[in-house]
């Protein structure tokens, strides 16, 4: 008798890191923006983009943008949450289903 196949949780935990990531990207971002507008003394609100002048180059409109999309959380870490209760339902349904395969193969 062959060697029962082992259960693919790779793809499951791959979906899992995604989820993650996507729902704590925007505020990567906007901590990311306070780090360099920080290290360079630059002034960064949400309210207007101010001028950051680093190595001759003014980056003071992307960090407001990357500020700004601190923001997007709002929407992401519900979605994220849907996502991963999704993840769970369907991590159970397959995990059953594959259980069940394999009382089924190593009956007589």
């Amino acid at each position: 008798m062959s060697e029962p196949r082992k259960f693919g949780m790779k793809w499951y935990w791959i979906a899992l890191v995604a989820i993650a990531i996507f729902s704590v990207f925007p505020m990567i971002t906007g901590i990311s923006a306070a780090f360099i507008a920080e290290a360079n003394g630059c002034i960064l609100n949400e309210g207007s983009s101010n001028p950051c002048i680093i190595a001759g180059v003014d980056w003071g409109d992307t960090l407001y943008t990357m500020g700004v999309l601190t923001w997007l959380m709002f929407a992401t870490f519900p979605l994220a949450f849907v996502l991963f209760i999704i993840w769970v339902i369907v991590l159970i349904i397959h995990r059953t289903v594959w259980r069940r395969k394999l009382s089924e193969d190593s009956r007589p």
